[in-house]
């Protein structure tokens, strides 16, 4: 076979499996989603594509840290959760707030057209400005409810 090889990165994952060959491959997020690009890699040399296993993650928290980790009443389980679950979470142990806002946010379109509706009456030309900026607002507020 002759094959014109440059010493280039993605290769060098790929040609070491043709003398022997690699069973599983265990590394981290980033590693994992590095050897899925090389798949096609792989293909092409007819080399067989390892399993990819993602690694076990560990924590050290100094004694500082777990001091105020143990005032938050979290357990270790809910850090491995999403950033917003946490939040949501610990909201509606710790306080009587309401994290849904989908109705106010109905409220307020309807007030919002309301208003468009008398500003167009008095000035056809506010139309477009009051469109513009309740746009904004309800954009802002939407945003608001995905990350609550």
């Amino acid at each position: 076979m002759n094959l014109k090889i440059q010493s280039e990165c993605n290769l060098a994952s790929a040609l070491p499996g043709n003398n022997l060959p690699n069973l599983a491959y265990v590394g981290g997020p980033a590693e994992v989603t590095y050897w899925l690009q090389l798949k096609g890699v792989f293909d092409h040399f007819n080399v067989p594509f390892p399993m990819l296993m993602p690694r076990n993650f560990g924590m050290v928290m100094d004694a500082p840290t777990v001091k105020k980790f143990e005032k938050t009443g979290l357990a270790l389980n809910d850090l491995f959760e999403e950033k917003n679950n946490i939040f949501n979470s610990w909201i509606a142990k710790n306080t009587n707030a309401r994290l849904v806002i989908g109705k106010s946010i109905d409220a307020t379109q309807k007030t919002l057209s309301e208003i468009r509706e008398r500003a167009t009456a008095i000035d056809p030309t506010l139309n477009q400005f009051v469109a513009a900026e309740t746009k904004r607002m309800l954009t802002g507020l939407r945003k608001s409810k995905r990350e609550w």
